[in-house]
C-alpha cells in the first residue's frame, strides 16, 4: 500500500489504484491517520514549511518502511535510495494531493456548522427551491409542489422521485419555452416531451421548448447537466447549446459542464457518439472521450477519461483529480453551499484529488484540507478564508 500512496501523491496512480487506496483508507481510522502523515510530508515543501524534528523523524521512519518493500515502482525524480527519496518528499516540488475520505456524518444544510476548535458558527448558503420559469414569465417554486401545471396545452408533472415531466401537445404554432433553475447544493431531474431525461447539477439553468417541433430538438444550458437523449424514428437531432460549445446527437448519454467561472468547459461521452462544435471546429467523440475547451487560451483537447468521475454527481458524489485549490473551493460551494475564499491566490498551486459525498460533514472537509496542506482558516463576514499558516 505504501507504493500506491507514493504513486498517488506523485499523480501517477491508476483509477483502480486510487479506488484501492480509497477503500483501504476508509477501512479504519488508523489507515487514514497513516495516509495523512505521509501526505503532510509531501505538502510541507509546497507551502514552504520546514519539518520540525518530530516530523523529520516520522518521515525517515516512513521511508524505511517504503524502502523495505520488495515491489518496485518507477517514479520520476524518485530513486530507490533513501537520501534521494527523502529529499524529494521534503522539497518544494512536492504537490499537495488530498484524498477526502471522511467518516459518515448526518448533515443538514439549513443548520449552522460548528467548528470544534473555534467558538464561531458559520451558516451555509441558505437552501432554495429549484424554480421553473413558465413561458409567460411566471416563476414556480418546485419544492413541495403537488399539483400539475399546464403551459401552452402541455401538462407538466412534478414527482419527488423523478422530477419534472412533460406530456401532451402544444397549442398553436408558436414555440414556447420554459427555463429550469437549480440553486446551490441541489440537483434536479427533468424528462422532456420527447422522452429525453436530463439531470441538472447545482447552479445550472436549462432553457427548452415545452414540446419539440421542426427538424431539430435544441436546448440551452448554463452550468452542468447529464443527458440521456431519447432516439426518434425520424432521427431528429438533439442539440445542446452553451456559450462556447454546441453538442449534436441522435440518441446517446453524455455530460456537459459549462460553468462560466470554471477554467474549462467539457463534454464527456458515456454511450453512443456525439459531435461537438467549438471555435468553428467539429469534433466527433467516441465512448469514453472527453473534449475540453480552455476559456483563457481557447485551446481544445480531446482525451480518454473514466466517465464515472464526471457522472458521479448524479448519485450524490463528486470525484476530482489533480485540481487546484481554487477549483476545489468552487466545487465545495456548489456541492454543500459553503463559501470558501483563498487569501492568497498562490495557494491555487496546491492540487487535490479525491471525492466528496453529500453525507460528508463539510466542517470535517475544511479541517482536513487545512491540516493536510499546512493552512489555517478564519471567518471573515460570511466566508471561511483559507491562508498560509504563520
Amino acid at each position: 500500500m505504501d507504493l500506491i500512496i507514493v504513486k498517488f501523491l506523485n499523480n501517477q496512480s491508476t483509477t483502480e489504484e486510487n479506488q484501492k487506496l480509497l477503500n483501504w483508507i476508509e477501512e479504519s481510522a488508523q489507515n487514514k491517520s497513516y495516509f495523512l502523515s505521509i501526505q503532510k510530508l509531501y505538502v510541507a515543501g509546497k507551502v514552504n514549511r520546514k519539518l520540525n524534528a518530530c516530523e523529520e523523524a516520522e518521515a525517515r521512519q516512513i521511508l524505511d518502511t517504503i524502502l523495505g518493500e520488495e515491489a518496485s515502482i518507477k517514479i520520476r525524480h524518485i530513486q530507490k535510495r533513501k537520501r534521494n527519496i527523502f529529499t524529494y518528499i521534503t522539497s518544494a516540488a512536492a504537490v499537495a494531493l488530498l484524498m477526502l475520505t471522511l467518516g459518515i456524518y448526518d448533515y443538514y444544510k439549513d443548520k449552522p456548522i460548528q467548528f470544534a476548535d473555534k467558538d464561531i458558527k458559520v451558516a451555509v448558503i441558505k437552501s432554495q427551491s429549484p424554480t421553473l420559469v413558465l413561458s409567460d414569465g411566471r416563476e414556480v417554486a418546485l419544492s413541495g409542489l403537488k399539483a400539475n401545471i399546464e403551459d401552452g396545452g402541455v401538462k407538466i408533472e412534478n414527482e419527488e422521485s423523478s422530477g419534472l415531466s412533460y406530456s401532451g401537445t402544444k397549442e398553436g404554432t408558436e414555440v414556447k419555452y420554459n427555463t429550469l433553475k437549480i440553486p446551490i447544493a441541489s440537483t434536479f431531474q427533468i424528462t422532456l416531451s420527447d422522452g429525453t431525461k436530463i439531470w441538472l447539477n447545482a447552479e445550472s439553468e436549462l432553457r427548452y421548448p415545452v414540446t419539440f417541433t421542426g427538424k431539430e430538438r435544441r436546448v440551452y444550458l448554463k452550468g452542468e447537466a447529464y443527458f440521456e437523449v431519447a432516439k426518434q424514428k425520424d432521427k431528429t437531432p438533439f442539440i445542446v447549446e452553451t456559450k462556447k460549445l454546441t453538442t449534436k446527437v441522435l440518441g446517446t448519454h453524455f455530460n456537459v459542464s459549462c460553468y462560466d467561472d470554471d477554467a474549462s468547459h467539457h463534454v464527456t461521452l458515456s454511450e453512443g457518439s456525439v459531435q461537438v462544435g467549438v471555435n468553428s471546429q467539429q469534433v466527433l467523440l467516441a465512448v469514453g472521450d472527453q473534449i475540453r475547451y480552455n476559456q483563457s487560451n481557447q485551446s481544445i483537447v480531446t482525451q480518454q477519461v473514466d466517465v464515472r468521475e464526471y457522472n458521479s454527481w448524479i448519485d450524490g458524489q463528486t470525484w476530482f483529480h489533480n485540481i487546484p485549490l481554487n477549483e476545489l473551493t468552487t466545487m465545495i460551494k456548489r456541492f454543500y453551499g459553503l463559501k470558501l475564499v483563498l487569501q492568497d491566490e498562490n495557494l491555487s498551486s496546491l492540487r487535490f484529488s479525491g471525492k466528496l459525498l453529500k453525507s460528508y460533514d463539510p466542517k470535517e472537509i475544511i479541517e482536513l484540507i487545512t491540516e493536510s496542506a499546512g493552512l489555517e482558516w478564519n471567518i471573515i463576514d460570511d466566508a471561511i478564508v483559507l491562508s498560509k499558516k504563520n
